[in-house]
């Protein structure tokens, strides 16, 4: 993957960021159900971290530094923060039909402000995971929008979604190595020093082979990353590499997750210990943005396997 030295800086920035602003105050937001977003966010914006690929012409940048910054948000002590980051949440991108069309025609994209007349929040969802992201159900009540709040093309907003999703898929997979490079380096470090009949836990061929595996298997998905995001760059269709990321990062990150909780053995179970959060948190990759299954359709479907 051709990193330049700004790709590098950029690297260096939004991991000292993420390292000053963010890592102190996670347990502090993960016991209170939400993390301070109006103000989080100016200060990321300040970065140009939000909206990395806008147009040049108003400052954006390539695809390249959005890997980058899935990898360094990836590396948060918790799932709730960098899946807000990925969103980006004062309002609401909601698909609606538009039309008396059957089927996926006749609905639209709509941006709707979550203050607008109409819109209110029922209650706030009590998760497994995530949980520094506050999840509610939401309710509209006689909520109009005017026409220019209309994403796109009226009519195609279900196409435009599918498109969409692949670059959610994407962030998904970038994050999602970051977060268990993370996690197996942390567990590596703790294991080396934690002496059983006076050896380094490391010193077991079971744990240092397991580990070894691990780490390999994150090697692959990151460069399938890489390949996924070269592809594109280039204005190449990304859908089979994006899936393929997408069903292994959901699976290696439950992996990663059960193993560094096994080698911590007790005190892994322990919620004062991050690595509950992290076998919390890491099973959302398997379930948003498209299920595993839904994945596994998918490349049927490329594969011509299904009709």
């Amino acid at each position: 993957m051709p990193f330049t030295k700004d790709h590098h800086a950029f690297r260096h920035m939004v991991r000292d960021v993420v390292e000053r602003e963010i890592a102190p105050h996670v347990g502090e937001w993960e016991r209170a159900g939400a993390f301070p977003a109006h103000e989080l966010f100016p200060l990321l914006g300040k970065l140009g971290l939000p909206g990395l690929e806008y147009d040049p012409a108003y400052g954006g940048a390539d695809h390249l530094y959005t890997v980058i910054l899935g990898e360094e948000i990836g590396r948060i002590d918790c799932g709730g923060v960098p899946m807000a980051i990925g969103v980006q949440a004062g309002w609401i991108c909601l698909l609606a039909r538009t039309s008396g069309e059957d089927g996926y025609r006749g609905m639209s994209q709509i941006i709707v402000e979550a203050g607008r007349p109409g819109f209110s929040v029922s209650r706030k969802l009590d998760k497994l995971g995530n949980r520094s992201s506050d999840t509610a159900g939401l309710v509209f009540t006689g909520l109009r929008v005017p026409v220019a709040s209309t994403i796109g093309e009226i009519g195609r907003g279900f196409q435009q979604q599918m498109t969409q999703f692949q670059n959610e898929r994407m962030i998904a997979a970038y994050t999602a190595v970051g977060g268990a490079q993370r996690a197996l380096d942390r567990t590596r470090d703790y294991l080396r020093k934690r002496q059983a009949s006076g050896r380094p836990l490391t010193a077991s061929s079971h744990v240092s082979h397991r580990l070894a595996e691990l780490s390999a298997r994150i090697d692959l998905l990151r460069h399938c990353n890489y390949a996924c995001a070269e592809a594109y760059i280039r204005g190449e269709d990304a859908t089979r590499f994006a899936t393929i990321a997408k069903l292994a990062a959901g699976r290696l990150s439950r992996e990663v997750a059960d193993t560094c909780l096994q080698f911590h053995g007790g005190m892994g179970y322990m919620e004062e210990t991050w690595t509950a959060r992290y076998f919390r948190d890491s099973r959302l990759i398997s379930i948003g943005g498209g299920a595993g299954e839904v994945m596994l359709r998918v490349l049927t479907q490329l594969d011509g396997l299904t009709p």
